[in-house]
């Protein structure tokens, strides 16, 4: 069993400059700029991190840039010089089945993976072998998980081993309402760079919207900052932005957030029975007697479901 999990110390002096900070980094993390004291610490900690890491787990509420930080990680470590692979859990199974291949020919790389809580028994092992190489290899993982994982090992959805090498370094992103002081930059930042990649002028930014948008709790958090500014960019081709227009940029992203366009799962009814037994046993952190209640069935019927060995219908894999 590893030793247990730690979280880097926070610095006490914040970089003089917010732009330096990511001097030299991937265009990427031009979500990582700002003054505020919240992304500051997250900077100290990346520089502590970066030189010595393996194994890194990114935690934090959906849409606060991990991927920006394990490009931050990548850049400032000693192995930058070596491909950034990002994936999705829902493309880890295809993926990671050949890792040389990921990595263009080689086991030579840093492998980011977003929402990890997602990755299906298959791949947890097949990355738990990946990271075993590393101490052979130039082989780095950074997760990022936007749940605890604790209630997923109580449920039997995610593998403890993996969880403990993952957790043995963490980092926890801030939110962007803990970063109210970054939005001018921020905003600024992400307009230009969405403005040059759909070709068109940026506009100017009122300081209206500028108040709007800092007093704005933007539960998307980045996501949705970027998702409002360039719904801006295309709808309403004004030479400066007002609070009117944030408004209208937020109505439809609110939408967006809160009913997304899901496709139909073409999935086998057992599937939706297993799925739906460890989403209540997750609701339930893993308490097998209220999760039992709440199904309405014995605890007998649930452990013999939880059983891989079990041959009866709707047994759970693992």
């Amino acid at each position: 069993m590893s030793s247990p999990s730690r979280v880097l110390p926070f610095a006490s002096v914040a970089p003089s400059n917010a732009r330096r900070s990511a001097a030299g980094i991937h265009d990427g993390t031009q979500l990582l700029v700002g003054p505020s004291r919240a992304l500051a610490r997250l900077w100290s900690q990346i520089r502590l991190l970066a030189p010595h890491f393996r194994v890194a787990l990114l935690t934090g509420e959906p849409g606060t840039g991990a991927e920006s930080v394990a490009r931050a990680l990548h850049d400032l470590s000693s192995f930058a010089d070596t491909p950034l692979v990002s994936l999705h859990a829902s493309e880890a199974d295809r993926q990671l089945r050949s890792p040389a291949a990921l990595f263009g020919g080689g086991l030579r790389g840093a492998l980011f993976i977003s929402e990890i809580e997602r990755l299906s028994p298959h791949s947890q092992q097949a990355l738990l072998r990946l990271i075993r190489l590393r101490r052979h290899r130039r082989v780095a993982v950074v997760a990022s998980a936007t749940r605890d994982l604790r209630p997923l090992i109580s449920a039997g959805a995610f593998n403890p081993e993996l969880a403990a090498q993952l957790g043995s370094l963490r980092l926890a992103l801030p939110c962007l309402r803990e970063r109210s002081e970054d939005l001018p930059l921020l905003a600024s930042d992400i307009l230009h760079a969405e403005a040059g990649r759909l070709g068109l002028p940026a506009p100017a930014l009122d300081p209206s919207f500028l108040a709007r948008a800092t007093a704005f709790e933007w539960p998307g958090n980045l996501d949705q900052l970027r998702s409002a500014l360039t719904w801006l960019l295309e709808n309403r081709p004004d030479f400066v932005l007002t609070a009117a227009d944030l408004d209208a940029a937020l109505a439809v992203t609110r939408v967006e957030l809160s009913s997304p366009d899901l496709p139909v799962r073409m999935v086998t009814l057992d599937k939706v029975v297993q799925e739906h037994v460890r989403a209540v046993l997750i609701g339930c952190n893993g308490n097998k007697l209220r999760a039992a209640e709440v199904l309405g069935i014995s605890r007998s019927t649930l452990y013999r479901m939880l059983d891989t060995n079990s041959p009866g219908p709707f047994a759970l894999a693992g």
